[in-house]
């Protein structure tokens, strides 16, 4: 959804769609992307000298789950917007195995409660 003029979202959606494409076509590059943005993300961290304390953007946070969620559905062409929605297709596309689902969906649900 765009917010504004509604002449916006078809055009939005189209490019959207395009660009997804694209990086679907080109899997090792797309993984590299992602892998790279998050390496910055860590690089820039709040807390550098207690990285222990980031327990949701340090590694295997939160964050890491939705990393990976978002780069598998961009590589399976899974739409789901919400992580929990995407692992289910994502098992249901057979992108990750169910026990892998499962996995990453009980440590979502307990990276949310932290």
């Amino acid at each position: 959804v765009v917010a504004g003029d509604p002449t916006i979202t078809p055009r939005f959606e189209e490019f959207r769609t395009a660009q997804l494409s694209a990086l679907r076509n080109d899997p090792a590059r797309t993984r590299s992307e992602i892998r790279d943005m998050r390496a910055l993300m860590e690089k820039h961290r709040i807390s550098k000298s207690h990285p222990e304390h980031e327990l949701k953007t340090g590694v295997g946070g939160l964050i890491d789950i939705e990393f990976t969620v978002q780069c598998l559905q961009i590589l399976s062409g899974a739409q789901p917007r919400h992580t929990l929605d995407a692992l289910a297709e994502l098992a249901t596309r057979q992108a990750i195995t169910p026990h892998d689902a499962k996995v990453l969906n009980a440590a979502y649900h307990f990276q949310r409660r932290i």
